[in-house]
């Protein structure tokens, strides 16, 4: 509805632009996918970024934060100088805590050694090979 005296809208949930024109991202009936508050001014999603309700990031709050992983994103990822998995590994939640998948020829649990520094490492649970980056199937232990 909007102030005929101010001219100033105030949108429905979902909904924003001067004249609420515009939906906001993640739909009418799940604006910012839950996970965050849409801007009435320009239909843009300001993600939530909590402990409790959890990292969230991308247009619509659709997926973790960078640092962050698990179904709710509020498990952090092992991280070296600010980056999840040194940027040479996947992250994921272990029973509720952040590990790394690191990639071919990274090792360590944040993914910042490589090469010769990953020779006679012992590997994370589930994990195995050179540069611990091989995963053992069917269980979390070799």
């Amino acid at each position: 509805t909007c102030d005929e005296r101010t001219g100033v809208c105030m949108c429905i949930s979902g909904w924003g632009g001067v004249s609420c024109e515009t939906q906001c991202p993640g739909g009418e009936a799940s604006p910012c996918n839950g996970h965050g508050i849409c801007n009435y001014l320009d239909a843009t999603c300001a993600c939530e970024q909590s402990a409790t309700l959890g990292h969230w990031s991308g247009a619509a709050c659709e997926m973790c934060s960078s640092q962050y992983t698990g179904t709710s994103c509020t498990v952090a990822c092992p991280l070296n100088g600010g980056v999840a998995c040194s940027g040479h590994g996947a992250c994921f939640d272990l029973q509720g805590k952040g590990k790394c998948k690191c990639d071919t020829d990274y090792c360590s649990t944040s993914c910042s050694l490589s090469g010769t520094a990953c020779s006679g490492l012992t590997c994370q649970a589930g994990y195995a090979g050179v540069a611990c980056s091989l995963k053992c199937p069917g269980t979390p232990f070799c």
